[in-house]
């Protein structure tokens, strides 16, 4: 009944058509109104796109605007696409911390993964935005330049400590590394389907590179550590 392209998009013009397409409560008509303006200002849009084709969270704004049982219908519907899509990506997502993903990282990357292989992006169904990794990180090259070192002389210098490890052709946290590092998945697969990732450095790393670092001690201050 309730069409989901694969942006996670509903037709409001449907949802017209299914309250029945009073004139004075077609889309354009809640798009100018202070709900629709509000609707979209929640998603950090200042005004709506043309045509009738909207995210999901601004579908059901408008059937709720139209009538509640229809928006009551319409997050039933919702609802029961996202619990279809549940073991697909529960087992996306365990793949993910297996390739040493975590939080954030581990939710995006098995979103993608599923959205590959159903055209749906679970974390785009619910009307989730913004959704990124929990703080600021640095590659080995950007701590280099930093230090007034190469790449090479930093990751060196991180083996020394301890902190990661060769794992075939790329570096990976040890488990003293792992409470300063982030490994993140930078959008690409493997052949056999796993994310390609990236390992990344916490400033806190900084303190054990160069213990006088003021960067790493103002890190500390501001977190209490």
């Amino acid at each position: 009944m309730f069409e989901i392209d694969h942006k996670q998009r509903c037709d409001l013009g449907q949802l017209h058509a299914l309250a029945g397409g009073a004139p004075a409560r077609a889309p354009a008509a809640f798009l100018d109104s202070d709900a629709g303006l509000r609707a979209y200002s929640e998603l950090g849009v200042a005004a709506a796109p043309p045509g009738t084709w909207h995210p999901l969270p601004i579908a059901l704004a408008y059937a709720g605007w139209l009538d509640p049982a229809l928006a009551a219908r319409l997050a039933q519907a919702t609802s029961q696409r996202i619990a279809s899509l549940l073991p697909e990506f529960a087992a996306a997502r365990a793949l993910a911390v297996q390739c040493g993903l975590d939080g954030n990282q581990a939710i995006l990357s098995a979103a993608r993964a599923v959205q590959r292989t159903s055209g749906i992006d679970p974390v785009a169904l619910l009307g989730v935005v913004g959704l990124r990794s929990d703080d600021v990180h640095f590659s080995a090259t950007e701590l280099g330049r930093h230090l007034g070192q190469t790449a090479r002389e930093v990751n060196q210098r991180l083996a020394e400590l301890g902190l990661q490890q060769r794992v075939g052709a790329t570096w990976s946290p040890t488990h003293e590394g792992r409470q300063h590092a982030v490994v993140l998945d930078v959008g690409k697969q493997h052949g056999d389907g796993a994310p390609v990732t990236q390992l990344r450095w916490r400033v806190s790393v900084l303190g054990l590179l160069r213990p006088n670092d003021l960067l790493a001690t103002d890190n500390e201050r501001k977190t209490g550590t």
